[in-house]
């Protein structure tokens, strides 16, 4: 192997280092180093007629890059879980609460989140605004939203 074949493997290695990095440091520009990086070390050795180790590079890369990210992506992935804790509910069991009361839990400004029955779900007032920390009953239930009045007295 000469100088310039090290030098392409080099090239190639950073290439893949820099896209790696792209999935822990998002934002596009370490990724596309990497890959002018892995298209110079690919191109480089078959241009200086390694043609093997330029095939090989290439071939390397596609299948490296889509298996990394499949094994990688789904440790560093936001688990974000729905729940009705945060508010996020199915909208097949709301027409039990027609009638039911609850309170504010941000303005409704018309929409917002509201305790009702123990349970977080997102609101809309009927009329206006409604403030936190406010008595509500529920009026009506259309499609997965929540329509709400504040309750008097």
């Amino acid at each position: 192997m000469n100088l310039e074949l090290h030098i392409i493997w080099i090239l190639f290695v950073l290439g893949l280092a820099f896209v790696t990095g792209e999935l822990f440091i998002p934002g596009g520009i370490v990724g596309v180093i990497g890959g002018a990086l892995i298209i110079v070390a690919a191109g480089s050795a078959l241009y200086q007629g390694s043609t093997l180790t330029g095939i090989f590079m290439i071939v390397s890369t596609l299948i490296t890059i889509p298996a990394g990210i499949m094994i990688i992506m789904p440790r560093h992935a936001v688990k974000a879980e729905l729940s009705s804790n945060e508010g996020f509910n199915q909208g097949h069991e709301y027409h039990r609460l027609i009638g039911a009361s609850g309170l504010t839990i941000s303005p409704l400004r018309p929409m917002g989140t509201a305790e009702i029955g123990g349970e977080r779900y997102s609101a809309q007032a009927e009329h206006g605004m409604i403030d936190p920390e406010v008595k509500v009953t529920v009026t009506r239930v259309e499609g997965n939203t929540i329509f709400v009045r504040e309750q008097k007295g």
